[in-house]
């Protein structure tokens, strides 16, 4: 402003209203920043402020340019660049004029490349994109292709979840035993000191499985605990969503990143 730049809030408001729809697939400004005020709690009025601040600030540098003094000799040079021209004269061969003669030829040593030289020749430049020259490709030859899928994620570490879990108490271990007492029969010998005498139920003592028992309900406790953080973050995620007519699962990466879940 002290340069005597200013964007007023209408034209910011005029502004926004053409772009947001081709920028987020046909949400209009009113549902954008309808979801911002109740999601961040700013008022229309501060948003179109800062905005018309930011675009000050871009226009302030092409003023201070386009005010540049310009000498005649770029004039002069800017105006035969523009007007230079090129003759060029074209000859058109056909390339089965020179290829066809040589490929029947008796002493012709060459042949139409096989499924082999197919194969070799992918593998030796399947790693270079089409048109990029280099000394390793003169030619050109290309067959990579850019990445065309995108995979954005959420990744809880249950390492780390582990420190924020309470261990399982004794009583949560006793009632556990006590319920799944089954778990923890076993068919052993009827006489110890006779292999093959008939078999018989045992009961594992309490004492014998607690460190198996504290070991199962710890994970447990971290696995559901993980659950429950990967649910309030997508929760969280999708919040500003909740009052417009998008759908989450039809939003771009560039709108709303995708995310796995357990």
């Amino acid at each position: 402003q002290l340069a005597g730049i200013r964007v007023a809030n209408e034209q910011v408001g005029k502004l926004l209203a053409g772009v947001i729809p081709q920028l987020f697939e046909g949400l209009t400004y009113s549902q954008l920043i309808r979801s911002i005020i109740d999601q961040q709690g700013i008022p229309e009025e501060q948003i179109l402020t800062t905005f018309g601040r930011l675009l000050a600030v871009l226009q302030y540098p092409h003023v201070v340019c386009s005010s540049e003094d310009v000498t005649s000799s770029q004039i002069m040079h800017i105006a035969s660049w523009e007007n230079e021209t090129i003759d060029v004269e074209l000859v058109k061969f056909d390339s089965a004029v020179f290829a066809a003669p040589f490929l029947l030829s008796k002493e012709s040593t060459e042949s139409e490349p096989n499924e082999d030289k197919i194969v070799e020749h992918f593998d030796k430049y399947k790693s270079f994109f089409a048109g990029a020259v280099s000394k390793e490709n003169p030619y050109g030859f290309g067959y990579k292709l850019p990445d065309r899928v995108q995979l954005e994620y959420i990744a809880v570490k249950l390492d780390d979840v582990s420190s924020i879990v309470i261990p399982p108490t004794h009583q949560e271990k006793e009632e556990y035993y006590q319920k799944n007492i089954k778990r923890f029969t076993v068919s052993v010998p009827s006489d110890p000191n006779d292999p093959n005498s008939p078999q018989t139920e045992k009961i594992k003592s309490y004492a014998e499985v607690a460190s198996i028992i504290s070991q199962g309900l710890l994970q447990d406790k971290i696995n559901s605990r993980a659950e429950r953080i990967l649910q309030e973050a997508k929760t969280f995620t999708e919040a500003g969503l909740e009052d417009t007519d998008i759908e989450p699962e039809k939003l771009s990466s560039k709108q709303f990143p995708a995310s796995s879940w357990r």
